[in-house]
């Protein structure tokens, strides 16, 4: 064999053999694709749709789409009348926005203050009384503004003639440029909201005695009751220790005054207790 059928020999056997590796490799480097393309998992069906999740969205979705939109004038599921009062003093401009029951209904009694509103010939105003009486007016149920030249310096929410929910009160800044917050109360139905409130029947409609705390420290006006429903003993508190005048009463009619006992004025205040009088 001449050197240049050699030559030709071993080329031709050179080009087979790089044909045969290439379309290994090109089928190799398919494989190499088809895997990078699609990474394998462990789960069964990796795009089938969580079943606790959806059943949590439609729940929220159904809860949303259920929730009533309060209508106008309605408080706490009852329809109330909106009343409009304006008064002028010197130069300022008073204004009170807020509603009433449409029929008498007796504030708890186990509240002290309660608030109606007077609308009669010779006035027409807020009162706030302990008495739980038609005489006194309706009972105040719904929001409530007051302003003063447009401004707004008190505003909060009543519960059949008790307060309820936050209440805020706003004044001028030092500089008298800008209303600032003044005050701020929250109630739980004619109660301090936090208040420790203990019954004398399972169903909670019979109060025993009313604890008024304020970040865990015993404060403001403290009131037990007899089964009856008539005040038992009433004070108030202040930073824990009792202050002021106490009263302690007998369960019969209005004249049931049973004795007064003063405490000094402030917490802070050194001092017994000192009987003033007793029945």
């Amino acid at each position: 064999m001449t050197f240049m059928k050699r030559y030709l020999f071993i080329l031709g056997f050179l080009s087979i053999t790089f044909i045969a590796v290439g379309q290994e490799l090109a089928s190799e480097g398919d494989t190499l694709v088809l895997l990078e393309e699609e990474t394998p998992t462990i789960e069964l069906n990796p795009n089938a749709v969580d079943k606790k999740e959806f059943k949590k969205n439609n729940k929220a979705k159904a809860k949303k789409k259920k929730e009533p939109k309060r209508k106008r004038n309605e408080f706490y599921g009852t329809f109330s009348k909106k009343i409009f009062l304006k008064q002028e003093k010197g130069r300022n401009v008073i204004t009170q926005t807020f509603y009433v029951l449409p029929t008498y209904e007796n504030p708890s009694k186990y509240v002290f203050d309660k608030y109606y509103f007077e609308n009669n010939s010779k006035k027409r105003r807020i009162i706030k009384t302990s008495y739980a009486h038609s005489k006194y007016g309706m009972p105040l149920h719904g929001s409530y503004v007051k302003r003063v030249n447009g401004d707004v310096v008190e505003e909060g929410y009543y519960y059949k003639g008790t307060k309820h929910g936050r209440w805020m009160k706003y004044g001028m800044d030092r500089d008298g440029d800008k209303l600032v917050v003044i005050g701020k109360e929250k109630w739980d139905k004619g109660n301090p909201k936090g208040s420790n409130i203990r019954y004398y029947n399972a169903k909670k409609t019979m109060t025993e005695e009313i604890k008024p705390y304020t970040f865990g420290e015993l404060e403001g006006r403290y009131m037990k009751f007899y089964r009856s429903g008539r005040i038992m003993e009433m004070g108030f508190y202040q930073n824990g220790k009792k202050v002021g005048r106490w009263r302690e009463y007998y369960d019969k009619g209005l004249a049931n005054n049973k004795k007064i006992i003063d405490y000094p004025k402030n917490y802070w205040e050194e001092g017994e207790p000192v009987v003033v009088k007793e029945w």
